[in-house]
């Protein structure tokens, strides 16, 4: 069933041909548009109670089995993806429940991930287990078509730099139904979005996580002080293209930082500084400038002669996630501990 609606999710086919659930995939009448957000919501007395209720479902799900055996990209299994974007939208700062959406956010199966942890038969039951809001965001995430959610969030932030006021427009990825979704909860789904590509994909799209994050800020009760970051280093600013272009070049001294061969050391650690510098959001271009530079000199030498790039501590903690995998993992990890979300203040709104 999966391959079948990867097959036809490649054709661009409504996925409920192959599933069999049109009935079940269908957006009832005044959905999404009278959709509430996290923050809305009322189906819970504090931040416990919601915890514990997604504590027992993931139970529920541990036992069924099948959350251990579905495959992710990385060579690693979706538990671990789900953890991680749950872990991200902490990081940047959200609800209690925001982040629980993102630990379930493709349950259900998405467009773009044809395989599922629980069939949309099964929607009533989870209603009553998660909640009625916690559970119609992770439903709209699962039945919205991202690819259409994409080329929207490009479009919106060149011509526009929001959404509409009427919403931003989105498509049914199973049934093909069109809808309005309201500013408020488009903006908690392109966040959901920015987590869950940011946390999965090497050199992921520097551009379509600015359209998602730039569209999202001013309808969330707390924007990710990385919107603020971005926004003063002027990466909104940037045309299509020189984004493009820039992340090329962060992508290209990134490989040829682990293949020194190629170029002399102090060359190549010039070019990377003057990278991180007109990037500073490709924060291992500063890592990897900091590590050559400390590989030339001796112990001795490094309290007193190295300056560390201090500023790429602080984007990696904006960001809470690695863009590039050239770095070796470790390396990584050890800088976002080092850097701590402590260096983020200054870039929180006020």
């Amino acid at each position: 069933a999966a391959s079948l609606r990867a097959i036809a999710w490649t054709l661009a086919l409504p996925f409920a041909l192959f599933t069999f659930e049109w009935n079940i995939c269908a957006w009832p009448e005044g959905f999404p548009q009278n959709m509430l957000t996290t923050e809305q919501c009322n189906d819970y007395k504090n931040e416990h109670q919601i915890t514990e209720k997604i504590e027992r479902f993931s139970e529920k799900l541990c036992k069924r089995g099948v959350i251990f055996r579905v495959p992710h990209v990385g060579a690693r299994y979706l538990t671990s993806h789900l953890v991680g974007v749950g872990k991200l939208l902490q990081h940047w700062g959200q609800s209690v429940l925001l982040c629980h959406a993102g630990t379930l956010h493709s349950m259900y199966s998405t467009e773009m991930f044809p395989w599922r942890l629980v069939s949309f038969a099964e929607r009533g039951s989870i209603q009553k287990e998660l909640g009625d809001g916690l559970e119609s965001l992770i439903y709209l995430y699962c039945t919205v078509s991202q690819s259409e959610v994409f080329s929207q969030a490009r479009r919106l932030a060149t011509t526009l730099g929001s959404f509409p006021p009427e919403g931003m427009p989105i498509r049914n990825c199973h049934t093909g139904q069109r809808s309005t979704l309201n500013p408020a909860v488009a903006a908690e789904l392109l966040l959901i979005l920015a987590a869950d590509v940011v946390e999965q994909e090497p050199f992921f799209d520097i551009e379509l996580i600015a359209s998602f994050l730039r569209l999202s800020a001013p309808h969330l009760l707390r924007p990710p002080p990385l919107v603020t970051a971005m926004e003063r280093a002027g990466l909104f600013n940037m045309s299509n293209k020189e984004l493009r272009d820039c992340q090329w070049t962060a992508a290209w001294l990134l490989r040829l930082s682990r293949l020194p061969a190629f170029l002399h050391p102090s060359d190549l650690r010039q070019r990377l500084e003057k990278a991180a510098d007109q990037f500073p959001w490709f924060y291992e271009l500063g890592m990897e400038a900091e590590r050559l530079q400390r590989a030339v000199v001796s112990d001795a030498q490094q309290s007193s002669d190295v300056a560390p790039l201090k500023n790429w501590r602080t984007w990696a903690a904006l960001w809470g996630s690695p863009w590039s995998t050239v770095c070796e993992p470790e390396e990584v990890l050890r800088a976002l501990d080092r850097a701590g979300s402590s260096t983020s203040a200054s870039f929180k709104h006020d």
